[in-house]
């Protein structure tokens, strides 16, 4: 099924799998994490015999779980299980998406997201806890995956892992879930395979969301807060070049439907800089030649990301 608004076509899934894709090129740790772990929970959510539309609500929310970690060193400790309070991430995460009408249903997954199931003070049948219980488990198990080893080799101690974390950290059906799929090896296969968005993408979980551009300017906090917070430097620079070309647009008499686009390609014009580290964006000195071509670098990627959509 296609949600179309009129006007111009966007297609925001698309949108969101280059963000996905973005967020995570920051450091060859992260690549790919949020699309695998979305891969991990929609498989156990079909396990689960969950609704479709459960199964998008968490797929969804699987995608950007990280988005309330503004920066890649944040990212990569706790990727590496150093980070000891993951609580900021998660409610920030929350905020970012209550702001976006089609993602504000995923909002408390991924608030929990980093919740034990010793520290949960909810049923497991509340409304998403169990989705949450899914993705926490999801998010663990791909940290624990050793990139530089063939998979099969692993499967056995990954699931070991994962049965050990039963009853205290995860909920027992949602681990009993994992030991279910994670038997087959094509699960393990698909999970690290090279072309796992082009395989969500067309055969995942997530209905094609259609939007104009007006409808994706309404995103802009969404934007902003995964381009511009980052950085004290361009705490505010996303909105202040937005609401500059919209000005520009009237004084030069363009018509409503090209202030919109003109709008929303400056909204747009900086997201390539989530893969540029933050240490680069906040250095206080001059930048090396190699700095200055990371820097150079994100306006083709933001070219790429678009391109897609």
């Amino acid at each position: 099924m296609k949600t179309r608004i009129s006007g111009k076509q966007i297609n925001m899934s698309d949108l969101m799998f280059s963000i996905s894709e973005a967020m995570d090129v920051a450091h060859h740790k992260l690549a790919l994490h949020q699309l695998r772990t979305a891969y991990i929970c929609w498989k156990m959510a079909e396990e689960a015999v969950l609704a479709p539309a459960q199964i998008e609500k968490l797929f969804l929310a699987a995608m950007l779980h990280d988005i309330g970690a503004f920066t890649a060193l944040e990212k990569i400790s706790h990727y590496e299980f150093e980070a000891e309070d993951c609580e900021p991430h998660c409610l920030r995460g929350e905020l970012i998406y209550r702001q976006v009408p089609w993602l504000a249903a995923s909002a408390k997954m991924v608030r929990l997201h980093h919740t034990p199931w010793c520290r949960c003070n909810e049923s497991i049948d509340a409304p998403d806890v169990m989705e949450a219980q899914m993705l926490m488990l999801a998010e663990k198990l791909e940290r624990e995956i050793d990139r530089e080893g063939y998979i099969l080799n692993q499967t056995s101690a990954l699931r070991e892992k994962m049965h050990n974390m039963a009853g205290k950290i995860i909920h027992t059906r949602v681990v009993e879930l994992f030991l279910c799929i994670s038997e087959n090896e094509a699960f393990w296969l698909e999970l690290t395979a090279p072309n796992l968005m082009n395989f969500l993408k067309y055969k995942g979980p997530v209905q094609h969301i259609y939007g104009d551009a007006a409808a994706a300017l309404k995103m802009e906090e969404f934007f902003t807060a995964i381009i511009d917070f980052r950085s004290k430097y361009t705490a505010s620079h996303t909105a202040g070049v937005s609401s500059c070309t919209n000005s520009l647009g009237i004084l030069l008499g363009l018509p409503e439907s090209e202030r919109v686009e003109l709008e929303l390609a400056a909204t747009l014009h900086d997201l390539g800089k989530i893969g540029v580290p933050n240490e680069i964006l906040e250095k206080p000195g001059q930048l090396t030649r190699q700095e200055f071509a990371m820097i150079k670098m994100h306006s083709y990627l933001t070219f790429t990301l678009l391109d897609s959509v």
